[in-house]
């Protein structure tokens, strides 16, 4: 009787943070006011490719514009003006749509020891990261690759350091890129950049801790040291993480921030991005969605596929035409989606057809933590938690794309997505679950002999469609040891410059001798 009591305490528990965005139900005066939410006295509009600029629709109530991104344009006007502004350029004809600038929320076999613990307490039991891996065939795509360092996975969220640009935890040590980026909003419509990567340290005291700390458990589940005999694995370890934080000493998260973090990551040749959050829920969504893929377009095109989590709404949300976000849905520990009406407690997660693109687990998922758990028998497990949420669901399919832009640098954005899409595994409808629970196995395999529109250049080692010294260096290093790719890859591929299919000093001879001009 004692040990049922304890479980359930221990289910309680774990789901303290399940909606990592809002500790209240969507109806909540809470919510609503966070709904309303909005910088004051900032537009975001996005030009029409048929207008010839701002100029012949802006009201003379507008202070300043900025180009944040091209083709979206940040209006300053006074507090107050901003429906009138509003309705004034929609009506001017310059702009597709024109929103505020709304408030977003937080969607919260290695030997590391919560892997697969043989379960000594029932905590430690139930921060089995197998519990969930299993589902998804992690092992099977670890065998062939577990991420590259040249592939650059970038985080847009809160805070990830005690102090700026210093990483503290041990799972954390030599993964980062830095230093870091923050983009915000502070006293009123202040626009913040620099390179203040730490948690958020004035949060107001009705909010859950975990905000602050949300860029470190997210994170954690895709770049945590791997096989270092601690804590949990991290699913594409052998990636570098840029860290961006876009949160103001408060917490608070707005859209122009989002929108130039996604720049940030693009233009610093990030191949993922991540990001563990999403529009507050609001009658006028859709138009905060349309800005998000915008940028997201951007930095398509720039070769990154953009990862967004869905939500914690619970409910079906009017988002539809979206076309360069990847959103995700959060599944139970096998694939099986959890509606509200069938569970109030674990249906958390937003949907809708046409909405959702992929689902993976994101209930009770363990990762990195500021504070150390301890277990019902009193033994410290470490600075690790159990976390559930859509916001931990993203990392999961960030950490698929990392792996599978890392066994196969030569792929296209849309080319790496369809992989991830057609070697998914359908659990439940797919309003729930879009293409299906992301499979890591099948699609990495599938990653490894495909061969896209990029074609491969002989002594390209970094993919960068040129050859040069950097080329050499990461062709001795493969030549002694240093790396070793998979054979049957690109990678291998782009080492053997002699095509004798193997590499050795005579490909080093002969990129030695293409770099002299002979």
């Amino acid at each position: 009787m004692r040990r049922g009591f304890l479980i359930v305490i221990l289910l309680i528990s774990l789901l303290s943070p399940l909606t990592i965005q809002s500790q209240t139900s969507p109806g909540s005066t809470t919510a609503n006011q966070s709904a309303n939410r909005a910088v004051p006295g900032v537009l975001l509009c996005k030009r029409s490719p048929t207008a010839a600029g701002i100029a012949r629709a802006t009201p003379t109530s507008v202070l300043a514009e900025e180009e944040i991104l091209p083709g979206i344009v940040m209006v300053k006007t006074a507090a107050g003006l901003e429906e009138a502004v509003q309705r004034e350029l929609e009506a001017g004809g310059s702009f597709e749509f024109v929103t505020r600038d709304v408030a977003m929320q937080l969607d919260l076999t290695p030997n590391d020891r919560l892997y697969r613990p043989q379960g000594s307490s029932i905590v430690e039991s139930f921060l089995r990261q197998a519990n969930y891996l299993d589902s998804l065939k992690v092992e099977g795509a670890w065998d062939i690759t577990t991420g590259e360092p040249d592939i650059t996975i970038a985080f847009i969220d809160t805070g990830y350091f005690r102090e700026p640009n210093r990483p503290f935890h041990e799972e954390h040590y030599g993964q980062f890129i830095l230093p870091g980026r923050r983009f915000a909003i502070d006293n009123g419509n202040e626009s913040i950049e620099d390179e203040n990567t730490s948690f958020p340290r004035d949060l107001p005291a009705d909010t859950n801790a975990t905000v602050a700390t949300h860029g470190l458990s997210t994170s954690g589940i895709a770049c945590a040291l791997f096989n270092n005999q601690i804590g949990i694995a991290g699913l594409a370890p052998g990636c570098r993480l840029l860290p961006i934080r876009i949160s103001n000493e408060k917490g608070e998260i707005f859209l122009s921030s989002v929108v130039k973090a996604i720049r940030f990551a693009a233009d610093r040749s990030a191949r993922v991005i991540n990001m563990s959050l999403s529009p507050v829920p609001s009658p006028n969504e859709q138009a905060a969605w349309n800005l998000l893929d915008e940028a997201a377009r951007y930095a398509v095109e720039r070769g990154a596929v953009v990862v967004e989590s869905a939500g914690n709404t619970g409910e079906e949300r009017p988002v539809r035409g979206l076309k360069a976000l990847e959103i995700i849905s959060a599944t139970n520990w096998v694939g099986g989606f959890i509606t509200r009406q069938s569970s109030p407690l674990l249906g958390f997660s937003s949907f809708g057809l046409g909405f959702i693109t992929n689902a993976a687990p994101g209930m009770f998922i363990t990762t990195l933590s500021n504070e150390i758990t301890i277990d019902e028998k009193g033994r410290s497990l470490g600075p690790y938690t159990g976390l559930s949420g859509t916001s931990l669901a993203a990392p999961i399919v960030t950490a698929l794309y990392g792996l599978v832009f890392s066994i196969n640098p030569l792929l296209e954005p849309d080319e790496a997505v369809s992989l991830v899409h057609v070697n998914s595994r359908l659990t439940s409808d797919a309003k729930f679950v879009g293409n299906g629970l992301v499979q890591f196995d099948p699609t990495v395999r599938a990653a490894l002999t495909f061969r896209g529109r990029r074609p491969l250049v002989k002594g390209d080692l970094d993919f960068d469609r040129r050859v040069t010294i950097t080329d050499l260096i990461a062709l001795i290093q493969t030549v002694i040891g240093l790396r070793q790719p998979h054979r049957d890859g690109v990678r291998w591929e782009a080492a053997d410059v002699n095509s004798d299919r193997r590499v050795s000093s005579d490909d080093v001879i002969g990129l030695i001798q293409r770099l002299q001009g002979r």
